[in-house]
């Protein structure tokens, strides 16, 4: 993925804001991130057709493991 890493607790608020509809602007607003970044993030969502309640309930190893280098070649 381009662009910066964030941390697991970010990547779960960034979960939590967008299942309260917050737009990508306001989220890398507020998580004091890169726009970019978090478009990143919602593309890999996407592609992924995982919906945000799903990936809210996921334990951090397996949310972790979405974003590993392995999981986003190819």
């Amino acid at each position: 993925m381009a662009g910066q890493r964030i941390d697991i607790m970010e990547l779960r608020t960034l979960i939590a804001l967008k299942l309260k509809k917050f737009s990508n602007r306001k989220v890398a607003l507020l998580l004091k991130i890169n726009r970019k970044t978090v478009d990143g993030y919602i593309k890999r969502f996407t592609e992924l057709g995982i919906t945000y309640e799903e990936l809210y309930e996921l334990c951090e190893s397996d949310l972790n493991d979405l974003f590993t280098e392995e999981s986003q070649t190819g």
